[in-house]
């Protein structure tokens, strides 16, 4: 039970930093409603797989003393490579956004101040190609992933 109430926990405060971040990293605010929209959309659609891949292993798995262990040990990885993204995204913020997600509010006002009027309000950040094929395979990833749980599960029914 306890580690079913930590996942849940946990899975409440994933959102924050995410919901606290996306307006520091969309200097032209006309825009707040589609970065906002993109992040819920992929928010939404790795819940939907994660809850179908849970289910899929939950009913393969017979009843029983342990019959919650394969769930918990795929939530654990996925807790573990959360772990992992946290240090990739300080390392994304340092090299490419200049610490904005972890500057106080007098450091990004005064860095708000050096930015010219088309800074400001220009659209959002120019995209970065690395990153946005890193983005792309992930996403693939993501929904070849769905597919296999997807077939797995149309197997076994």
């Amino acid at each position: 039970m306890a580690p079913t109430i930590l996942g849940s926990l946990a899975l409440a405060f994933n959102a924050l930093p995410f919901i606290c971040s996306i307006p520091l990293l969309v200097p032209n605010q006309n825009n707040l409603g589609t970065a906002f929209g993109l992040w819920k959309s992929f928010n939404s659609s790795g819940s939907t797989i994660l809850t179908v891949a849970t289910g899929a292993i939950q009913d393969r798995t017979p009843t029983g003393v342990n019959q919650y262990d394969n769930v918990m040990y795929l939530l654990i990885a996925l807790k573990a490579v959360d772990v992992f993204y946290g240090f990739v995204y300080h390392w994304f913020d340092m090299k490419y956004l200049h610490g904005v997600l972890r500057a106080s509010e007098r450091d990004r006002v005064k860095i708000e101040l050096t930015q010219t009027e088309e800074e400001r309000t220009g659209g959002l950040r120019s995209p970065i190609k690395k990153v946005t094929y890193v983005g792309i395979a992930v996403t693939c990833a993501i929904i070849i992933t769905a597919y296999v749980v997807y077939i797995c599960y149309s197997l076994g029914t």
